[in-house]
C-alpha cells in the first residue's frame, strides 16, 4: 500500500527527530524519496529538530558525575 501525503506528514515529526522506526519509517522514507512536497515538509521538520540542542541551556555536571 502507498502512503499518502497526509499520512507521511503525520509522521514526519518523528523521522526529521530520529525516533522513529521500523516499517513506519521506511514507509515515509520511501513516500518522500517520490513527493518534493514532503520532501520539503520533512527538511524544515530537521532544520527545526537541529535547533533543539542549542535552546537547552550549557550547565556544568553535579560534582560526582561521571562523564
Amino acid at each position: 500500500m502507498t502512503m499518502s501525503c497526509a499520512e507521511a506528514r503525520e509522521h514526519l515529526p518523528e523521522l526529521a527527530l530520529g525516533i522513529s522506526g521500523g516499517a513506519e519509517q521506511s514507509e515515509v522514507l520511501a513516500h518522500v524519496s517520490h513527493c518534493s512536497r514532503c520532501q520539503a515538509a520533512l527538511d524544515e521538520h530537521t532544520e527545526l529538530a537541529d535547533l533543539f540542542p542549542h535552546l537547552a541551556p550549557e550547565v556544568e555536571p553535579s560534582q560526582g558525575f561521571d562523564r
